[in-house]
């Protein structure tokens, strides 16, 4: 976001100082680039190329960029986005054991753990020397 500033020539005024940048609901959005979608044969290529190297060189990203006529900062998202979509899986159950974790045991174990922890405590605390 832009500074804001108080603008000297009007009455105190606070004013944004890119306020023509900013996108309005009047004005309508228009995009500073124009989204294309990765082709079928494009993906394959790509593809084949991540099994054998996830994390391609930059010379081999500006090669893939101009073999499959992309831009070389499109090949480089691709494969951002592709090592992350690997990743979500692995983190999702990463989670859920670490939350299997931290939750309460059911059952008849969970009474029995909840006993003995705070019987040995009491035990300590009471036991006179």
């Amino acid at each position: 976001r832009a500074p804001r500033f108080a603008d000297p020539l009007s009455s105190g005024k606070i004013s944004m100082a890119s306020e023509q940048a900013l996108p309005s609901p009047e004005r309508g959005r228009t995009p500073k680039f124009k989204r294309s979608k990765i082709s079928r044969p494009q993906l394959l290529v790509l593809t084949q190329h991540f099994e054998s190297e996830p994390l391609p060189s930059f010379e081999t990203r500006q090669a893939l960029a101009q073999q499959l006529d992309m831009t070389p900062r499109s090949v480089q998202i691709w494969f951002q986005n592709r090592r992350q979509r690997l990743l979500k899986p692995q983190r999702q159950a990463e989670g859920a054991e670490a939350s299997q974790r931290f939750e309460p045991a059911s059952g008849d174990d969970a009474v029995s753990e909840a006993g003995s922890s705070s019987s040995s405590s009491s035990h300590s605390l009471s036991q006179p020397d």
